[in-house]
């Protein structure tokens, strides 16, 4: 089995990552890309699928990343068993040129670097503690962004108050946990969650979406008592401006353009435009990002599809 001719990068929500050629002919029985699911499953694993033309998936190997995910409980409620127990997005992505691939383990609170052959298969390099304490049964790392030219790799929690850690990524994959941190709480805001964090395609810049600004509470009444981001206040949307180095500056706070921002993505690589998933109203918002000397900000269009 051989690597087609070109490749594209394909991420999905949650924990889903493909890619392959679109742009070539072939047979529907051909093999034509690659899928990358973890199953976030106690033993973590990476399940990694072929994809043929006809978008047919065939098992090809199932690798143990070493690490632990949460299983069905789910932490950011605290639930022993609980639809979308993951609650994140991002956590599997390719790098170098889709000869890297990164998960996170949110059971405690790593990350496993793989290397990816041509023919897509996957050897495990390391496993790295994110450097944030699993307090109770679970962690809550849950998504990953690399920036290729400091060689850093961020990890998002959901929890801070270090919500964000990182790790220098050596020629070999293996991580070195660094030791700065960064949080996308408020000065009124001490206990936010997050859900997803994206470098802008040039690197320059680093975007987190927030869900919840405090994390979820049962009311005396037994019903769940959720304080969604961006709903009213404007700020579910932090940046960071990202230095050289792959160091984060300090964080500023924006309208993400809907109630519990959940998943960015820049449409096809733009350096302006970008969408963003929301998680109460089901919407999706495209936005115009704009970059000016002290930092960055964005005006919202008027069009929203649902």
């Amino acid at each position: 089995m051989t690597r087609p001719r070109s490749s594209k990068l394909f991420l999905i929500p949650l924990v889903l990552l493909l890619f392959g050629t679109l742009g070539i002919e072939a047979r529907a029985s051909e093999l034509v890309g690659h899928v990358y699911v973890q199953t976030n499953e106690t033993q973590n694993r990476i399940m990694h699928f072929g994809r043929n033309a006809d978008g047919q998936l065939k098992l090809l190997e199932s690798i143990p990343t070493g690490g632990a995910g949460s299983g069905v409980f789910k932490p950011i409620s605290g639930q022993k068993s609980a639809p979308n127990a993951f609650e994140g997005a991002g956590s599997v992505i390719l790098a170098e040129s889709n000869t890297l691939l990164f998960t996170t383990n949110g059971g405690d609170n790593s990350v496993t670097s793989f290397r990816e052959s041509p023919d897509g298969k996957l050897t495990l390099i390391d496993r790295q503690p994110t450097g944030e304490p699993v307090i109770g049964r679970g962690g809550t790392a849950k998504s990953l962004a690399y920036r290729s030219q400091s060689r850093t790799l961020y990890v998002l929690h959901a929890f801070g108050p270090n919500h964000l850690r990182s790790y220098t990524v050596a020629e070999d994959g293996k991580l070195k946990l660094r030791p700065e941190r960064a949080s996308v709480n408020t000065a009124t805001k001490t206990d936010r969650v997050a859900t997803q964090a994206v470098l802008s395609p040039d690197g320059r810049f680093l975007l987190v979406d927030i869900l919840f600004d405090a994390r979820p509470a049962v009311n005396p009444d037994g019903s769940p008592n959720l304080v969604v981001a961006n709903a009213p206040d404007p700020d579910g949307l932090v940046i960071f401006p990202v230095r050289d180095d792959g160091a984060l500056g300090e964080a500023s706070f924006a309208n993400a353009g809907g109630a519990g921002p959940f998943y960015i993505a820049f449409l096809n690589r733009s350096r302006d435009t970008f969408l963003n998933g929301f998680a109460v109203g089901d919407g999706v918002l495209a936005l115009l990002w704009q970059i000016v000397d002290f930092g960055a900000f964005y005006r919202i269009p008027e069009s929203i599809f649902q």
